[in-house]
């Protein structure tokens, strides 16, 4: 009886560890695809990795994209080199993404032209587990660099 009750909970611990490691998986996955089209000005793209908040956030964004900005986003030859370092499951709805951007394009001064950063620079991401949707970004407002 005994042995069967060790591999019982052996079982158990197995198929637990497994799911975590999809969970893990999918929380990388949303982080990773929202990242890119979100450094890439792909907001459309971006939509489908969010929920309704960040929805809010992402149609500011895009209000503020004039052609003029647009037509010197098209003659910036860098693009985002993104690197995800690490997404830290806290509990079972909720993930927080940490990831390093190269060349990220900053729109930071009004009135200017977008730039490339002369640095790598490093940012988080909040996650949601929404139900049967799976993982959403969660944003309040416009991502900042943790520097």
């Amino acid at each position: 009886m005994n042995r069967f009750s060790l591999v019982g909970v052996l079982t158990l611990a197995l198929m637990v560890s497994c799911g975590d490691s999809d969970e893990q998986k999918a929380a990388e996955a949303c982080a990773r695809h929202f990242a890119y089209d979100y450094f890439n000005f792909k907001y459309v793209d971006a939509l489908k990795y969010t929920t309704a908040d960040t929805r809010e956030v992402l149609s500011f964004l895009s209000s503020n994209m004039t052609h003029r900005v647009i037509d010197s986003l098209h003659l910036v030859t860098d693009t985002p080199a993104i690197t995800l370092k690490h997404v830290e499951l806290s509990g079972d709805t909720a993930a927080t993404a940490r990831f390093e951007v190269e060349h990220v394009i900053v729109m930071d001064t009004i009135g200017q032209y977008p730039r490339v950063a002369d640095k790598v620079r490093s940012y988080q991401l909040a996650l949601v587990r929404k139900g049967n949707e799976g993982w959403k970004v969660r944003m309040e407002a416009p991502l900042r660099s943790e520097e």
